[in-house]
């Protein structure tokens, strides 16, 4: 199944204030915060990429050549809500399933079909499901581990800017590692 961001997060899970604070940085001082700003982004980017998850709501297009008879599964937990579902029929025209044809099952990160999902023709975007991911709008939304592990991330590159080249530097401090191991979208494996 591909996947494509359409809408991205409008917000950060955490804030400069947070990460200046917790670099340790003179919060009135403002020589390191392209540094800081740029690490809080790539954080919370690492940390979507190694779990699977989507922290702050944004809007993403998954598709496949296929639906799964018995519920197609979406990436990027938590779902919030299915925006549409579309398919190429047999003709290759795009057509849109009404939404009282599948249910959403926001739990499991899937949706199913009410009777029978529709015949799909043979594309590799055949079906398209556009959807809302993320544990809310606001930062106050998001798990206080997962705003640790940003914290986290954004202190050890702020600390240690340089490649890791010795085993007693790591590019994923452990504590983190744990913390992403604990977060991991397991089911997309």
């Amino acid at each position: 199944m591909g996947i494509t961001l359409i809408v991205p997060p409008e917000l950060e899970p955490v804030t400069l204030y947070e990460v200046k604070n917790w670099c340790r940085v003179d919060l009135a001082d403002p020589y390191f915060d392209p540094l800081l700003e740029a690490n809080r982004i790539a954080a919370r980017e690492y940390l979507e990429e190694s779990t699977g998850r989507q922290i702050i709501t944004a809007t993403w297009k998954a598709t496949g050549r296929c639906f799964v008879a018995e519920g197609t599964r979406l990436p990027k937990p938590p779902l919030q809500s299915v925006v549409s579902v579309q398919y190429r029929d047999v003709d290759g025209t795009l057509q849109t399933l009404d939404a009282a044809e599948y249910t959403v099952d926001v739990d499991n990160n899937c949706i199913q079909p009410v009777n029978a999902w529709p015949r799909v023709g043979d594309y590799t975007d055949a079906v398209q499901i556009t959807f809302q991911a993320g544990y809310g709008d606001a930062a106050s939304d998001v798990p206080q581990r997962v705003k640790h592990a940003v914290l986290m991330l954004a202190l050890h590159w702020f600390d240690n800017p340089q490649p890791a080249v010795d085993e007693r530097v790591y590019s994923v401090p452990r504590t983190t590692a744990a913390l992403i191991r604990q977060l991991k979208d397991w089911q997309r494996l």
